[in-house]
């Protein structure tokens, strides 16, 4: 049996990536896509990673973590940037550098790779993160959700300050930035919490800060502490500056000592597979977008 999933998963490895993309939405969702004519995010999502849309050229230099940064500091103001302590395309380097206490390494041109060091480490410690990062720089993520615009991003190791205790993980802040035909903004914002203790809590808040989405309406409460509201208005002020040119995009935040910090843009969340929204909030997003 093992060997027949194995050249099962083989035979799907050779299809084009539509068709694997069609396969893995069935796997999450019970029920194929429709891209032709897509309606819910998801579907908008993956029609957006087969066909050249609009503003797609960009994708591969804003996606990059580390090129990204020319765009903050141009569009925004470099206040927003999380310290960059060092960047290199050889691993090994790591092993020159004689500070590295409370740092964040991650790569540049992928999601889910990252190594966190509060205080510091010893030889064998960095050894191990060294190895990591080698084994980051050598993957291909274009290849791992289908994404295209990763492919040619080319792969860096990043060493960030890092914000924070480094034990808690920041609350991820992401607005769902929807421009309209007369250039407006609709917004999801998705509120992600308890990252390092398990499952996950997601809360969504449709163009305002006081009601969230409970699966099926929305539910009014004040939610957010004052400072916090101050600064996540501010977020959706600068997250319409980095959308502009864009009918979709997800421009990610942390808010830590009362200060705004900019974490990425991301021009198809989960590669148009996530399950995180609900199937109702899926399809009310996907309204939201005006394809270009």
């Amino acid at each position: 049996m093992k060997i027949i999933k194995k050249i099962v998963r083989y035979g799907v490895s050779l299809l084009p990536w539509v068709y694997q993309d069609y396969i893995d939405y069935y796997k999450h969702f019970g029920k194929f896509p429709n891209i032709k004519e897509p309606k819910s995010l998801n579907e908008k999502i993956l029609f957006r990673k087969h066909h050249k849309c609009k503003g797609n050229e960009r994708f591969t230099e804003l996606a990059d973590k580390y090129l990204v940064r020319d765009y903050i500091t141009s569009s925004i103001g470099r206040e927003y940037l999380i310290p960059l302590v060092y960047v290199t395309d050889r691993a090994e380097s790591l092993f020159s550098l004689t500070n590295l206490e409370d740092v964040v390494i991650k790569p540049n041109h992928g999601a889910g790779m990252v190594n966190i060091i509060k205080g510091g480490i010893d030889k064998e410690q960095l050894t191990e993160i060294v190895n990591n990062c080698d084994k980051w720089l050598k993957i291909n993520f274009s290849a791992v959700g289908r994404e295209i615009h990763y492919k040619n991003i080319k792969p860096l190791i990043l060493v960030e300050k890092l914000i924070g205790d480094g034990k808690e993980a920041l609350t991820d802040y992401k607005f769902h930035m929807f421009r309209q035909d007369d250039g407006s903004f609709k917004y999801i914002l998705q509120v992600i919490t308890n990252r390092f203790k398990g499952d996950l809590i997601r809360r969504f808040y449709m163009d305002n800060f006081n009601e969230v989405f409970d699966g099926e309406n929305m539910v009014y409460g004040e939610f957010f502490e004052p400072e916090t509201l101050l600064n996540l208005e501010k977020a959706l002020e600068l997250s319409k500056k980095l959308a502009q040119e864009f009918d979709y995009v997800r421009v990610d935040w942390y808010i830590e000592g009362g200060k705004l910090y900019f974490g990425e843009l991301t021009f198809t969340p989960a590669a148009g597979l996530s399950t995180g929204y609900g199937e109702k909030l899926d399809h009310i997003m996907g309204n939201m977008w005006i394809t270009s």
